[in-house]
């Protein structure tokens, strides 16, 4: 009798493992896309952003603004690059606001 206990114990546990190991292997892909209404959004969040690159020139650095659904906004930040006083890394600042 005892046996039998064990030997469905484990039947019972290789079952369960193959159940969750089927749920692993195959997840859920669910998309979703929402649309909001602009009328009842109607405040803006101003963004000032300032980083001090202390070791890249200001000549590989710039900005790219993308919202959710991959939309690049091209010349809506205002961008200012300067160099350290080193010479060797440069200061980015810029202001631009997301809705």
């Amino acid at each position: 009798a005892g046996a039998l206990v064990s030997i469905g114990c484990v039947c019972t546990i290789i079952l369960l493992f193959m159940f969750e190991l089927y749920s692993f292997m195959t997840p859920d892909i669910e998309s979703q896309l929402l649309v909001d209404d602009p009328a009842k959004h109607l405040n803006n969040i101003d963004v000032h952003l300032r980083m001090t690159l202390p070791y890249m020139s200001c000549d590989y650095l710039g900005l790219d603004l993308q919202d959710q659904l991959g939309r690049h906004e091209v010349g809506s930040a205002d961008v200012r690059k300067d160099p350290t006083p080193d010479g060797g890394g440069c200061h980015l600042s810029a202001k631009f606001t997301i809705n």
